[in-house]
């Protein structure tokens, strides 16, 4: 399957890379808002401490990251490469959801967006885009977005404590 980027303009992909902000404004929406919001989730059943606020900071901090990174994407050219480590960002955490979820045994903030947004954008864009680069770099892409992710959930899992400025 040769890959439909690659017949794309510079407009489509940046298009798709707004894509990725746009979604998170949505999934942060779910998770403060969806069965008493992320936080009381957090403390009720991992014992995890992490104030709405806090939560709220930590995210607005995360969006101008991608922000800035779409920018810089633009502006140096490496917008696939953007696009596969925000895909690998947005599946993995779609994953995360998803396996917690099953492992509480019932549905935790996010995970409806994950199931209606992340978990499809994120593979249906990591499909579109792997023929456009080399499969090592389109590897390595994809695990810096997992990593990425990784180091957002251990960052959560520590109540947001991480970062001292944000409190």
């Amino acid at each position: 399957m040769s890959s439909l980027l690659q017949h794309f303009s510079d407009t489509s992909i940046v298009w798709l890379l707004s894509l990725f902000p746009l979604t998170y404004v949505i999934h942060i929406a779910d998770e403060y808002w969806s069965g008493g919001g992320y936080s009381a989730h957090l403390f009720n059943t991992y014992g995890i401490e992490l104030s709405p606020s806090r939560f709220i900071r930590l995210q607005a901090l995360g969006i101008t990251l991608m922000i800035v990174g779409i920018v810089f994407a633009v502006m140096f050219s490496f917008p696939n490469t953007l696009v596969v480590i925000l895909s690998g960002i947005v599946f993995v955490n779609s994953l995360i959801h998803i396996f917690r979820s099953l492992s509480i045994g019932h549905a935790e903030p996010g995970l409806k967006t994950s199931l209606l947004l992340w978990l499809p954008l994120g593979l249906l864009t990591l499909l579109l885009i792997h023929d456009s680069m080399s499969f090592p770099r389109f590897c390595f892409a994809f695990l810096t977005g997992a990593g990425i992710c990784g180091i957002v959930e251990l960052i959560a899992q520590r109540g947001g404590r991480v970062f001292r400025v944000l409190n």
